[in-house]
This record gives structure tokens, sequence and C-alpha cells, in this order.
């Protein structure tokens, strides 16, 4: 008998992001997903893997979820053993150091860096997290397990076969060599695809966050379930064009490396000549990117946190994505699109969301100086801009959706209940 309030079945969320108050895009998707179950019948138990989580955040969550538990929670008066990541500083001497000292200081320094990465990896499923998934399986008895990112899967090892696990995976780490790391950005999550699929094995059902991520983790792991689930996000009807701003360039984003990599490149090397070529050019930064900048350029705009970005968008000539790399899903492109926007982007920006229609409904910019050519196209046309948003509104009116997004989960999860 699964245990459930009002006779609704349960699904266990493990997580290690908190949802609200969304901010970041994993955020915002984690939240809208959380919802959406609800909304198909479902009780979500959250149990989020962090520790100092404020009481405000925490009665705020209850009121959006029926049981919400975290990792710090005594589960049944039992004490579960504590297993929290630990990075040791380490102290070098920088001296005179002759090329085989360098040459052994690398090895060393590297050797470091793997076993941090282990360590960060294991901390996303510890024997603590999924001794506390176990509990509250035992618990709830839900009809499905998911959990977010492919490192916490180890906790789906404890649920029982006949439950539905799902691992939301939210971005393709084995891709993160090729996408990431060559751009001088490291990153510690970084897996080989040996790695990945071992992860993905613990699965019935895997969640990609875009199409063409889905194709590849099909292949990876052939004889398991892949679905796409993006995000939805409140499709603007019409373009309103009555609070645009002329010249107003928009760039949302977190405060990620990659975003804050695309963000200076975009200001050094397309930016001046912009201005340059469009003296009515401004540039307003959304988000925690926005502390990332120092400027004392009075055409830029940093305004960091803002309680409504919909009244931003609206602000808005053109949105920019200048991220270059990175994998899952670019979801300040999906965003732009849905507030009738005209998104000019880097292809990787575009990802996992091309339009096949002969007409785009953006602007692909492959480099600065198409970035340049393509703003300053569209800041001096109005008419280009307007038919320009009516695509954007149609394009995304046809791709996300709420019944388009969450299709195939719902049928997934409809197969729980039979």
């Amino acid at each position: 008998m699964n245990y459930s309030h009002d006779n609704k079945p349960m699904i266990l969320v493990v997580s290690h992001v908190i949802p609200y108050p969304p901010a970041a895009g994993n955020e915002i998707r984690i939240l809208k997903m959380l919802k959406i179950l609800q909304e198909f019948g479902f009780g979500v138990v959250l149990l989020i893997n962090k520790e100092n989580v404020s009481d405000d955040i925490k009665n705020k969550l209850k009121l959006l979820f029926e049981n919400i538990h975290l990792i710090c929670d005594d589960f049944d008066n039992e004490l579960i053993p504590l297993n929290k990541p630990h990075f040791k500083n380490q102290l070098f001497p920088w001296g005179f150091l002759s090329k085989m000292h360098l040459n052994k200081m690398f090895l060393f320094l590297n050797s470091a860096k793997k076993n941090k990465a282990v360590e960060l990896k294991k901390w996303f499923a510890s024997d603590r997290l999924i001794n506390a998934t176990k509990k509250l399986y035992d618990k709830y008895q839900p009809v499905a397990v998911m959990v977010e990112y492919i490192f916490t899967s180890p906790c789906l090892k404890v649920i029982p076969k006949g439950v539905l696990k799902i691992i939301d995976t939210h971005d393709m780490f084995s891709r993160k060599k090729e996408q990431v790391i060559k751009y001088g950005i490291d990153d510690l999550l970084s897996c080989s695809r040996k790695e990945e699929r071992r992860y993905l094995l613990n699965a019935d059902l895997i969640i990609a966050i875009q199409s063409h991520e889905a194709q590849m983790f099909q292949q990876l792991a052939p004889e398991l379930d892949v679905i796409t689930v993006g995000i939805d996000f409140s499709i603007l009807q019409e373009a309103d064009n009555n609070k645009v701003i002329p010249g107003r360039i928009l760039i949302v984003g977190s405060d990620n490396p990659l975003n804050k990599h695309g963000l200076k490149e975009f200001y050094s090397k397309s930016w001046p000549e912009i201005k340059e070529k469009h003296p009515g050019a401004t540039l307003c930064i959304i988000g925690k990117l926005a502390n990332c900048l120092q400027t004392d350029d009075k055409l830029v705009c940093l305004k960091g946190w803002v309680n409504d970005i919909t009244e931003e968008y609206k602000k808005a000539a053109v949105v920019v994505n200048p991220t270059v790399a990175g994998t899952g899903l670019k979801i300040k492109s999906v965003e732009a699109l849905c507030n009738g926007k005209v998104l000019i982007s880097t292809p990787n920006g575009l990802e996992g969301i091309e339009s096949t229609d002969q007409e785009a409904p953006y602007i692909v910019a492959s480099d600065w100086t198409g970035f340049v050519n393509s703003v300053v196209s569209i800041l001096q046309s109005e008419e280009k801009r307007t038919h320009l948003e009516e695509l954007a509104l149609k394009f995304a009116d046809e791709n996300f959706g709420k019944d388009k997004i969450y299709k195939q989960l719902k049928e997934k999860l409809r197969l729980t209940r039979n």
C-alpha cells in the first residue's frame, strides 16, 4: 500500500538544489517540475541535501509541497552518519623550482584536483543521504523516486525493483571536456562517458533537458528509457512594444563561469563597436551576472536581481545570449523567446531548441563581429524587430507550452498508476 495524502500517490525527489526562491535556471526548472507533478495528481516528498537552510525558506517550501525534509533532520530519532565533503588546504613551496620539480608539482596538483572531484561527487550521494532516502522511502512508499543530477543516482540503489527510478540529468557531464574545460573553465564534475554510464544505470528512466542530449544519452545507455523535459514558461499572447526602450540590449543570467566568460567577451569584443555604430544603444544586465562586470560606462546598467523579470523583457529591444560553451539547455534563450523578444545567440546558446522552420525565430551569431552586425541591424530596423518577435512567439507557442514540455513525463508517470 503506497503512503499518500488524500489517496494521492507519492513521488520522492532528492535534490541538492533548493528550488525556492528560484533565481538560477536549474532552480526555476526544478520548481516548475515539482509543481507539474502536483498538477498530475502526485504528492511530492522533497529531500534536500543541504544543512543550513533558513526557517523562512523552509516555511515557504512547506507551503508549496506536502513534505519537506533536510538531510540534517533526524529520521525516526535515529542519527544518520554525517558525510560531508572535506577539502584540505594544501601549502606549496613556490621558491626556485627546476623543470623536474615543476613537473612533479603539476602531477601533485592534478592528483589533488582529482581527489577533490572524487570527494565532491561522493557528497552528492553520501552514506547519510542514501540512508535518508531509504528511510523516507520506507515511510512514504512512493511510486517513483527522482534524483537531481547523475551524481545523486547512487541513492536509487536502496529503492526496490518495481518502483520507477528517475534521474533528472540537467547536463551531460561527459561533454564537459569539449564544451567547458577547453575554454579554460575548470569543472570538477566533468566525467568520462564510462563514468556517466555507471551513474545512469542506477535508474530506469533518464530525463534529458534537451533533444540533442537525449539522443546522446540514448546512445550511451540504450537499455534505458530516455525522455526530454525542457522548461515551460508562460508565453506572451502577442508582442507588446509599448514599453520597449529603443536601443536597449538585454543580457540575463546567473553568475556561473560560462555566463561570466560570455558576458566579458561580448562586453570587450562587441559592445564598443555596437556603441560606435548605433550611438543610442544601451546595455542592461539582469541577474547575479550583473555582479561580475565592473564598468564606469554610463550606457551600461547593472541591475542585478529584480522582482519581475517580465518587465525587463518588455523594455528590451533585443536579447543577447553570448554564452559560447556549456551543456544542458540555455534556459534564458527559451525565456527570451517566450517573452516574444528578438534573440541573438551563439550556436551553443540555441542547442536543443533549434528551429526546423524555413525562417528561424532567432539570429545565430557565430563570432563577436556577428553579434555586432546582428544587434545593430535589429536596433536600426523596427520592421525586422517586430517580424522576429512574431516568429519568436509562434515558435514558443509550438515548443514550450506545458502540454508539449511534459507530455512524455506525464505518459511515463501514468504507467506507475497502473
